[in-house]
This record gives C-alpha cells, sequence and structure tokens, in this order.
C-alpha cells in the first residue's frame, strides 16, 4: 500500500473530524488538545472486509489508527498457513512494527474498517518530540508484546475447549473495554480465523463450540456468542477473572 504524504501546511489548515471521533478519547490522541489534533491529522481510510492493509514484508507505508472496526494481524508460517497474532480494536494503532524497512505482519480487515492514516515519518517525529505521546506509542507496544506473549503460552498449555474458553473470554472483555455490545457477543470473524488465532484445525474448533454449548455455557450462532455462565467459563479456560 503506498503513502500518500500530505504537507504540514495543509495538515495545519484542515479542520480535522477529531472532536465527533468515536474513539477519540483512546491511545495516541487521548491527550492531545485542538491545536495538537490539527498538526497530526492527515486523513481517513476505509477499507472492506477481507481487504489487507498491508502485508508482510513490503515496504513500510503509514501508520494508522482504527476508527472503527476490527484488523487482525498475522503472519505466514512455513508451510503456508496463517497464524493470527492478535486483534486490534477501535481506538487502536497497527501497522507500526517494521523489520529493516518493512512491515513485520499482515493487517487484514475482518470487518468494514475506518482508520486514520499518518504518514509514518512524520508520525514518528511528531511523537518523537512530544513525551506523552511517545509514553503511549512505548506503553502500547509494550501491552501488544505481552499479550502476544500470554497468548503463545495458552497455546501450549490449554486444551481445546480451553483454549475456546479462553478466547470467549477474552473477547467479551476486549468488547468491554472498547464499549461494544457484549451480550449477545458479536464474532467479527469466522469459525476458521478462531482456528488460525488458536492454533486449532477447524473441526477441532467446531467441537470445541458445541461442547461449550452443551456445558450450558455458551449459546452460540455463525455470528455472535452469548456467555451464560461466564464465571464457569472463566473457571475453564483457568482465568481468575469474573463479571
Amino acid at each position: 500500500m503506498s503513502e500518500s504524504p500530505r504537507s504540514s501546511r495543509a495538515a495545519l489548515t484542515n479542520d480535522p473530524p477529531c472532536p465527533t471521533c468515536p474513539v477519540r478519547a483512546h491511545n495516541i490522541c487521548r491527550p492531545l488538545d485542538p491545536r495538537r489534533q490539527r498538526e497530526l491529522y492527515e486523513k481517513r481510510q476505509t477499507w472492506k472486509k477481507g481487504q489487507v492493509l498491508y502485508r508482510a514484508g513490503e515496504p513500510l507505508g503509514p501508520v494508522l489508527k482504527i476508527i472503527t472496526g476490527i484488523v487482525a494481524v498475522s503472519e505466514r508460517l512455513p508451510d503456508g498457513r496463517r497464524q493470527i497474532l492478535d486483534f486490534f480494536f477501535p481506538g487502536e494503532i497497527c501497522g507500526y512494527l517494521e523489520t529493516e524497512g518493512r512491515y513485520s505482519f499482515e493487517g487484514e480487515a475482518i470487518t468494514e474498517v475506518e482508520t486514520c492514516v499518518f504518514g509514518r515519518a512524520r508520525f514518528k517525529a511528531y511523537t518523537a518530540a512530544h513525551d506523552d505521546l511517545a509514553e503511549i506509542v512505548r506503553a502500547t507496544l509494550v501491552s501488544k508484546l505481552n499479550s502476544a506473549s500470554h497468548h503463545l503460552a495458552e497455546l501450549g498449555q490449554l486444551s481445546s475447549v480451553e483454549r475456546v474458553a479462553a478466547f470467549l473470554c477474552w473477547l467479551k472483555a476486549r468488547h468491554a473495554e472498547h464499549g461494544l455490545e457484549t451480550r449477545p457477543l458479536t464474532l467479527p470473524l469466522s469459525r476458521e480465523a478462531i482456528a488460525d488465532h488458536l492454533g486449532m484445525r477447524l473441526e477441532t474448533v467446531s467441537r470445541a463450540f458445541s461442547r461449550l454449548k452443551r456445558l450450558e455455557l455458551i449459546e452460540a450462532s455463525d455470528t455472535e456468542v452469548t456467555l451464560l455462565d461466564l464465571p464457569g467459563l472463566a473457571s475453564l479456560a483457568g482465568s481468575d477473572d469474573r463479571p
């Protein structure tokens, strides 16, 4: 994806849509006053479901902040399979991690997505010049790396049913954190994508959902799930989380 840089003067003279943005108070934008909003804002872009925002190994383009929708971040394994590493929700920054001047991972819109688009060089220079923004970027990267480490540990320790239970507890917490509906809980990704995230086969994921339904912990369809017994689900997942 090619970057479309704009001059600082253009960014300063345009009135950004920041005051009405639904994720105005999240992540990099949280401490910005109107002046700094105008300085940082460049443009917005929309993405269709299934569209790739950036690909691993491609030359670096812009940094993106998600306004609406969900992005799956993944890498390709040596055998060609996809491993979904994480999901990015509204308010989060994606496309930031790089390896030798290229994107480290692939970002795919698993719903319709709208983003703010920041030219990379300008974004990095601006955040480096403002200590509060640089700290937010640092804390975000640490949080994402810790989340990925925890996910990898779960894959090696939990059974298939426990993995799905843990995933549903995590998804519920993420929806609540971002002000999204949790009952019922929308499933923004297919069973196949869940399998790619949990390191399981599609049929194994389907059996795990069936098992959780038989235990009366959840009700589920292809597009949504209701968590009937969150403490029971968390206990099965080996989590200390409680509602």
